[in-house]
């Protein structure tokens, strides 16, 4: 017994078939072996993740054509469980960003010496020299070291102007 459907509720069935047939070579090409050996751990959550929800999504359509409200089917539960899951998947991605996005908190000697011969034009060549003597003394310190040193930043800035001026006076501060 077939049912004879308006042509256009028929081009939208036929139009639904094709995305779904679309949909389904898409996951079968992302959930492939290939594709999954070539994604780090954090990719794969990602990618799991959002498979569950896109799968979690059309069984609530395919509940609701059948007159079965999804809120009182035990998919609910899913739905919980992969909200909490994709917080934590989430919240690593952020820590990994924030993890990879800080910089190097150094104090870059040979841009401070620009930045203060700038902002003081009225030094003479001695005083120039000097500070650029306290900068290499303090560079060849920090390779010396075995790196940049591990000082509180405020205490290596402080420590590196307590120099630059006892330079810059001859001496005298």
């Amino acid at each position: 017994m077939d049912i004879a459907l308006p042509s256009d509720v028929a081009k939208q069935v036929k139009a639904c078939k094709q995305v779904l047939a679309d949909l389904e070579a898409d996951l079968a090409r992302t959930t492939s072996q290939e594709t999954l050996q070539q994604a780090n751990p954090l990719e794969k959550a990602e990618l799991y993740v959002t498979v569950a929800q896109a799968v979690q999504t059309l069984f609530c359509m395919y509940l609701r054509l059948h007159g079965v409200s999804p809120e009182e089917h035990p998919i609910a539960k899913e739905e919980d469980r992969i909200l909490r899951f994709k917080r934590k998947v989430s919240k690593v991605h952020s820590e990994n960003l924030l993890k990879n996005s800080r910089r190097a908190t150094e104090v870059n000697i040979q841009a401070a010496n620009r930045f203060i011969t700038a902002a003081i034009p009225e030094l003479s060549s001695q005083q120039k020299q000097a500070l650029r003597q306290v900068g290499a003394k303090r560079k060849a310190e920090s390779e010396v070291a075995g790196g940049p040193q591990k000082k509180h930043d405020k205490d290596e800035a402080l420590a590196f102007l307590e120099e630059t001026m006892q330079g810059l006076s001859g001496g005298q501060a």
